[in-house]
């Protein structure tokens, strides 16, 4: 589920092709509230029986979010979402039966989509992204050419599938992405990605973070479309159909000092970096913390930038977090937020004696009380409890009068709750 300012920044979000939702969608919907239902069904018994009918149908500067279920079939027509319609989820609940296709070719500028089955031979994009704001969960995006033109704008893809041969992963956005499958059906040392940068100002890149990368027989991990492209992989599985060279130049060689090429503890055996390009990057643990705290904070936090409020007229906590074990993989991690309040208020308390919360780059007004937390009358929290603040601002950030038991993260301590490792969409809260 997603909100906009407005049709200004509209945010488009695509769930065509979902394997799952994030679970606040897949399994609390009695607590959601729809302002518009629509279903798509072929054989109509839905409201429309073609998408872009359903999309049509919405206003423009539209302001009530509008869920479309796309009941099982394929749908051969291009969709297209316009700018001044946000609001709009489009949800199939099964990649095997509910799928959206066209067979085309050619620089496509108009139609966002999952699949083209046109197939080799020239441009045949799937899906193109140019919304300010757009987020992708468990979508799998097809075809051979130019697949996903990830045109502009700060994008964030998790738990998706991406495949093609030739440059299927393009543009010149800011996008993260998190636990994806990158499947090359190129033969011969195609290129994953052609990433678009082309300024040293520009705060564009491709990232990937604990990603998948396979193929049918060789591929190389990118190659610059622009003359400052930035690609940076971050704990990622290549197999071996990634070339022991990783990157390619598109015969471009005074791009080797512009480009940026990364790479930080992947793993496999396409992950050997003995004999990789001389101008990539084997980045370090400190280099890896700066691109990927900058990089999520730069997509994530221009997604969802949570405001959280405090109405509190006594000393109230904002989380109670409820983490019972040592070895539960949960906690509420809150990344370029800003926190607020009408009187004064705590950060947390323990709800769990191995309750866990962070704060990242997160503006605090004066309502934060200078001892920041609480321990809800449960001392023996005091050595269990994970409660941080890393990189946090603003009147009610200073931490000379913190808890003591409370931390102050470190980039090394800071990276594995900016990198995303632990949020898989179900135990997390990220702004």
């Amino acid at each position: 589920m997603a909100t906009t300012q407005g049709s200004l920044f509209p945010m488009i979000i695509f769930f065509i092709q979902v394997i799952a939702f994030c679970s606040f969608i897949n399994g609390s919907n009695a607590r959601l509230t729809w302002k518009r239902k629509v279903v798509v069904d072929q054989s109509g018994e839905g409201q429309y029986r073609k998408i872009q009918e359903a999309i049509d149908a919405v206003p423009k500067n539209n302001l009530e979010p509008t869920f479309i279920l796309i009941k099982p079939g394929t749908y051969k027509e291009k969709v297209t979402v316009p700018e001044d319609k946000p609001f709009i989820i489009l949800s199939g609940r099964n990649t095997s039966n509910t799928i959206v296709a066209w067979d085309d070719s050619g620089d496509i500028y108009t139609s966002p989509t999952i699949s083209n089955t046109y197939g080799k031979g020239a441009k045949a994009v799937a899906l193109r992204v140019s919304s300010e704001r757009a987020e992708f969960y468990a979508c799998k995006i097809i075809s051979y050419q130019d697949t996903l033109l990830d045109e502009r704008g700060s994008h964030f893809y998790s738990n998706c599938y991406i495949e093609g041969g030739t440059d299927f992963i393009c543009g010149n956005a800011a996008s993260v992405f998190q636990k994806c499958t990158i499947h090359s059906v190129s033969n011969h040392n195609g290129a994953i990605t052609a990433q678009r940068r082309t300024k040293a100002e520009e705060n564009t890149g491709f990232y990937f973070v604990d990603c998948k990368v396979t193929g049918v027989k060789s591929c190389t991990l990118g190659r610059p479309w622009g003359p400052y492209s930035r690609v940076v992989f971050i704990g990622t599985y290549m197999s071996s159909a990634v070339n022991p060279h990783g990157w390619d130049d598109w015969e471009k060689p005074t791009t080797h000092s512009s480009v940026h090429y990364g790479e930080y503890k992947c793993y496999g055996p396409g992950s050997n970096r003995s004999k990789r390009v001389g101008w990539s990057q084997s980045l370090s643990n400190q280099e890896a913390t700066n691109i990927v705290t900058n990089a999520v904070t730069t997509v994530k936090s221009r997604i969802k930038q949570c405001h959280l409020h405090s109405t509190s007229k006594d000393n109230g906590a904002i989380t109670a977090q409820h983490r019972m074990s040592a070895k539960d993989n949960t906690g509420f991690y809150f990344v370029g937020c800003k926190i607020t309040g009408i009187k004064k208020c705590t950060l947390g308390r323990p709800w769990g004696p191995f309750s866990r919360v962070v704060f990242s780059q997160t503006y605090m007004s004066s309502a934060v009380l200078p001892h920041g937390w609480d321990d809800w009358g449960k001392p023996s929290t005091h050595g269990t409890a994970y409660f941080g603040e890393y990189m946090c601002y603003g009147p009610g950030a200073e931490r000379t009068s913190r808890a003591k038991w409370s931390r102050t993260l470190s980039n090394e301590e800071a990276l594995p709750y900016m990198s995303m490792k632990m949020m898989d969409g179900r135990s997390w809260v990220m702004a």
